[in-house]
Formats: structure tokens, C-alpha cells, sequence
């Protein structure tokens, strides 16, 4: 879909044929943007056709790979030859080369960070071999540690999308977590780590190449726990340009700041034993401190008229419940954990055989807005999430408790 319309269930907005456009028009180059095509063979084919004598190179996205509905390579085999369909990287495996009458045509894969990756490694080295110049150094010459493990396929190249960052002792690459279809992987990230084939495994710390996205550094990263209206509060006081989100949960926020990976972490971590937030997670590292921030309401959110008569939590044991989880390592998460062990031990039942028996505790989303949208495409029942998204998503829902959204920062 167009991403000026709003986005109906099931669609998705066209993010790569702007995103690709866009990049190639940054390298000084002519490019035209003919918009979305049908999954129609005839109209792909004419398209090509009517291209190829116009511009140097065609570039497509989507229907690359060989399934039924995938025609993009048929019909560049049809028109002239396939040159290479399939490469030895992830993501962006499905990419395919051909030449069209002495053109080059390039299909690129349909998920935008597949896409992205392919457009700023491949592409990009074509149009520079083309055009007589080369790839700049500071584009593919820049190294940078690591900041976790990670475990690949060893006959892969493996591109991760991360927040580059300059800790004045050198670079740093930041992880984000991400699937290859979700867009705002291509908004957090300013880089690509590469691993290459033949490499099983890269320990937090050690040095892997960089692919530039774009060539702005960050001043500060925020990474943590993720919130709606932190990132308005932040626009609005002018700095968004100049700062990277990163969400990962409290816990794994708190552990970056306490290694100097990121600035500042947003946290609600919920004490069992004395009930209070953050305070005793933070005590826990000794350059860390923690700056009070706001409180936020968490619900419990069913959707509108309460179709399924939503009583309570103790609701997720009923077999014709689906419930929606949060990711681990999230506040969110560490709190209903704890609400649905209070719950386990009142009836007499391990937390481990009570969370057995709920449909959907295994289904984990990374952020409130995940949770709400679940519900309201029926994909779950209930679950929990703050009071904003279950409005924003237009569900009804039960108040919980008030959380303290707080700040740790890193000392230095």
C-alpha cells in the first residue's frame, strides 16, 4: 500500500520500492520509481520489456524466491537469461541477476531488511563498477567490536543490522533484534555487521566488517525497554535526529548500559519481594545510576464489548482463551510472570505447570503496540500492555497497576 493511505489488516505499506529509489537517487543517479505491480506475468513481462531500452538497469523487489507465486525470475528467463538466482548470504538468499537484452535486471527479495542489505552491498557494487568509480572505503573499510555472541550458519555470509556508534576508543556495533520483514528494522539501524561464511560463531567483543547505511553516528543510544510517548518526548525536544532507540527489554537494556554499549536505558523492573521498581536491579552494577522518569498504567486489553466476558488474568487458563505474550527480558514480561505465579500458587500449581496449560504464553510479541494489534486482528484474546496502546488499538481492558518507567544511565 501507498504510505500516505492508512494500512488496512493484511497489507503492508511499499516501503522498498521508495527506500531502494531513494538510496540509488543518493549515489547521484537518475532513477524512476514505476510503482506497484501485479502478481501478473503479462504486466511484469511488458513492464521489463518497455524498461530495458529506457534505463541501464532494472531493478525490482518481491517474487524472487521459487514458489508458486514467485515469477519475477520466470520472466527474466523468458525475456532473456538468469544469471545468478540464489546467493549465499542471510538475509537476501533469493536475489536474482539476469541480463535483458544486454540490460542488467536485478530482483531484489520482498522483505525490506533483505532488500536493504542487497541494495547497499550488490547493487551498490554494480552501480559502481558500472559507472568507472570506486566504492568508497569509508562505505565497506570500517571495523567495529561486537557488542554480543552470535551464532550463524557457518556457509552463510550473515548481515546484522545494528546501531553503529563511536565510544571514542573505537567503533561499536550494537545488535537489533529483527525479522527480515519488519520495517522498522531499516528506521533503528545506520549499518550492517558481516560475518562471514566459514565463521560459526563471534564472541561479544570481537571485531567484524561494517556496511554503512547511512553515514550519521549517533550521540546518544537509548536501549531498553520500549514506550510510545518516550520517543514524542524526545522529537519534541528536538534530538531524535541525533539519537538511536533500540529496544530490547529492561533487562538486557540495563546489562548494555552496565558495559558501556549504550546511554541511557528505559526500565520497569518489578521487585517480587519488596514491590518496588528498578531500584534493586540497578544497585546491582556500580556504574549505573537511575533517574526517575513516569509512571505509565498497565492493563489487561480484550477486545471492544468483551466478547469473550475478560474477568481477570486468571482468564488465560480458560481453553477458549488465546493469550499474548511479551518477550522475555522485557518489564512487562517480568510482571506478568510474577502476577501468574501469585495465581499458580493460590490454586496449588507449579508456575511451570500452570504457564503449560495457557494457550498463547509461548506466543511472544516486543512491544506494547504488538500485544494491542494482536487482540485487535484476532490473533490473541487478551493480554497485557499500558492503557495508550489498548486505546490507540481501540480496546476495552481492566486496570493492573501504575509501573514506574525510569532511567538507568552509565555513569561515564
Amino acid at each position: 500500500m501507498n504510505p500516505a493511505g492508512k494500512l488496512d489488516y493484511g497489507k503492508i505499506y511499499d516501503y522498498n520500492g521508495y527506500a531502494v529509489t531513494a538510496y540509488l537517487r543518493s549515489l547521484n543517479l537518475v532513477v524512476d520509481y514505476a510503482g506497484v505491480l501485479p502478481d501478473d506475468e503479462g504486466v511484469l513481462e511488458h513492464t521489463i520489456r518497455s524498461s530495458i531500452d529506457r534505463y541501464d538497469i532494472v531493478v525490482t523487489s518481491g517474487g524472487t524466491s521459487a514458489g508458486v507465486g514467485d515469477i519475477v525470475y520466470r520472466v527474466i528467463d523468458k525475456l532473456g537469461e538468469v544469471l545468478v538466482h540464489g546467493l549465499e548470504v542471510k538475509p537476501g538468499k533469493p536475489t536474482v541477476v539476469g541480463v535483458v537484452n544486454n540490460k542488467l535486471v536485478v530482483g531484489l527479495p520482498g522483505f525490506p531488511f533483505s532488500a536493504a542489505s542487497r541494495a547497499v552491498t550488490l547493487l551498490r557494487y554494480i552501480v559502481d563498477r558500472l559507472s568507472g568509480v570506486e566504492t568508497p572505503s569509508t562505505w565497506y573499510g570500517i571495523r567495529a567490536r561486537i557488542a554480543q555472541r552470535i551464532r550463524k550458519d557457518v556457509g552463510k555470509d550473515l548481515y546484522v543490522p545494528v546501531v553503529l556508534v563511536n565510544k571514542g576508543t573505537g567503533f561499536v556495533a550494537i545488535p537489533i533484534q529483527h525479522r527480515s520483514g519488519n520495517i522498522s528494522t531499516m528506521l533503528r539501524a545506520n549499518a550492517f555487521a558481516v560475518i562471514r561464511r566459514g565463521i560459526e560463531i563471534v564472541d561479544e567483543g570481537a571485531e567484524v566488517d561494517v556496511v554503512l547505511l547511512r553515514y550519521e553516528i549517533p550521540e546518544a543510544v537509548i536501549i531498553g525497554s520500549h514506550d510510545i510517548i518516550l520517543q514524542t518526548i524526545v522529537s519534541k525536544a528536538g534530538i531524535l535526529s541525533r539519537c538511536r532507540f533500540i529496544p530490547v527489554g529492561s533487562l538486557a537494556g540495563l546489562i548494555n548500559i552496565s558495559k558501556g554499549y549504550g546511554d541511557i536505558a528505559p526500565i520497569h523492573l518489578l521487585d517480587p519481594d519488596s514491590k518496588t521498581y528498578n531500584v534493586k536491579y540497578v544497585k546491582q552494577y556500580s556504574n549505573v545510576v537511575l533517574v526517575a522518569g513516569y509512571k505509565r498504567k498497565l492493563v489487561l486489553a480484550f477486545r471492544h464489548g468483551n466478547p469473550k466476558n475478560i474477568k481477570g488474568l486468571e482468564d488465560v487458563l480458560r481453553t477458549d482463551v488465546r493469550f499474548v505474550n511479551r518477550n522475555k527480558g522485557s518489564g512487562t514480561r517480568v510482571f506478568i510472570d510474577i502476577a501468574l505465579n501469585k495465581i499458580a500458587e493460590n490454586i496449588g500449581m507449579s508456575f511451570e505447570e500452570f504457564t503449560s496449560k495457557i494457550r498463547g504464553y509461548t506466543y511472544e510479541v516486543s512491544s506494547h503496540t504488538g500485544v494491542a494489534a494482536a487482540i485487535a486482528q484476532g490473533r490473541a484474546d487478551l493480554g497485557v500492555c499500558i492503557e495508550y496502546a489498548a486505546r490507540l488499538y481501540g480496546l476495552d481492558y481492566i486496570p493492573l497497576t501504575w509501573e514506574e518507567y525510569d532511567f538507568a544511565i552509565n555513569k561515564e
